[in-house]
């Protein structure tokens, strides 16, 4: 019965088994070659003595290698995302972080005029001496700016410390190395223990 570590055929330069089976795509972030050696390493540490599902027992360990290159592919979207949320930044222990922005415009234009007129006393005639011509624009521009962050209430600050604890435990590499084990895998360990020798 084939178990996983004897699909662990390393081409002669010594690459290791998932950078040959992968082929690797600009859009998968997540398919390094250092990611998939430290794969190649946890499969090797966690999973190396589990048989191979009975579904892929009459295969050959390059085909079996193959179909999982393709699967891992097929979690492209998936396995990005993950290993993007690695690198996120953000404060643990705030839930809120709000950024808002107003502009307002006030535009205007004025213009006028004046006359005086004064009569003279002895003439009964209107004499025009003043004459005023006034204009202008009026530009004016408010910018608001403000920024909240915070715990708004819902969530404790206990709490998010513990959802924090969460986060810095998740393990990408273990998580692709179980996706493996749980999709290639039998659910079953084989004893390696010689029980005869035992009595």
């Amino acid at each position: 019965m084939k178990k996983l570590i004897d699909i662990f055929v390393n081409d002669e330069h010594g690459v290791p088994v998932l950078v040959s089976a992968i082929t690797f795509q600009e859009s998968a972030t997540w398919a390094t070659v250092q990611n998939c050696v430290y794969i190649d390493e946890r499969l090797k540490q966690c999973f190396r003595d589990k048989p191979i599902s009975p579904a892929f027992q009459k295969y050959t360990a390059i085909e079996i290698l193959e179909m999982i290159g393709n699967f891992l592919q097929s979690k492209e979207y998936e396995l990005n995302g993950l290993y993007a949320s690695t690198t996120f930044e953000y404060n643990p222990i705030e839930n809120y972080n709000m950024t808002e922005s107003s502009r307002d415009e006030d535009r205007g234009t004025s213009s006028g005029s004046s006359t005086d007129n004064t009569t003279t006393y002895d003439s009964g005639l209107d004499h025009k001496t003043n004459s005023n011509t006034s204009s202008g624009t009026m530009n004016n521009t408010n910018i608001h700016s403000l920024s909240r962050a915070g715990n708004i209430g819902v969530t404790t600050s206990q709490l998010m410390i513990m959802q924090e604890r969460g986060v810095l435990t998740f393990d990408f590499i273990q998580h692709v190395a179980d996706l493996v084990n749980e999709n290639f895998c039998s659910s079953f360990w084989i004893p390696t223990c010689d029980f005869e020798g035992l009595r």
